[in-house]
This record gives C-alpha cells, structure tokens and sequence, in this order.
C-alpha cells in the first residue's frame, strides 16, 4: 500500500469510530450499532497502522499521522457539530502544521 493512501485513509479510519462513540452518546436509545462500527473501524485502524509502520520511521511517521487526525477532528467537530472555534484551538491547528513540517525534514 502506497505511504499516501495510508496518510488519506489513516485520519478517515481513526477519526470514524470516534463520531461513531459520540454519535452513541449523544443518541437517547444509545443505539449498540454505532459501538460495533467503533469496534469494526479500529481494527481496520490497526491493519493500517500495522501497514504504516512497516514503510519506515516511526516517529515520522506515526507523529504525523496523529497531527493529521487531529485537524481531521478538529474539522469535524467545527463542520458536523458546529463547536466553537477558540484562539486555543487555532494556535494547536497552526503548531501542528509546523510540527508536520518539521517532522518531514
């Protein structure tokens, strides 16, 4: 598998079983299908990072893979749960882009 399709796929699979807990949380029957796609989407996520991080440096690449998950949620929440956008929160979006690059060196 290609390093980029694993940085495209990563943060999608990470991020899916985290709107899938929310989505159980926030349901008022807490519906148990929304905990099975959780469960099914982190052992997708553990095939990819098992795929992952055989291509090279763990550091590189796993630290940049997090930071990638991370804008993902941040996006996320903002666009799907419309969630409040802080000073705090821009400050970590523009860190982790200068972590990204500096990992990539």
């Amino acid at each position: 598998m290609n390093i980029t399709l694993l940085y495209i796929l990563l943060p999608i699979v990470a991020i899916a079983p985290v709107f899938f807990i929310k989505k159980y949380v926030s349901n008022k029957k807490s519906e148990k299908k929304y905990i099975l796609l959780a469960l099914i989407g982190y052992i997708i996520l553990t095939y990819l990072y098992i795929k992952l991080l055989k291509k090279g440096d763990m550091t590189k690449l796993f630290c940049v893979s997090q930071i990638m998950q991370m804008l993902m949620i941040f996006l996320g929440s903002i666009l799907i749960y419309a969630e409040e956008i802080t000073i705090n929160k821009i400050l970590g979006v523009i860190i982790s882009i200068s972590a990204i690059y500096f990992f990539s060196k």
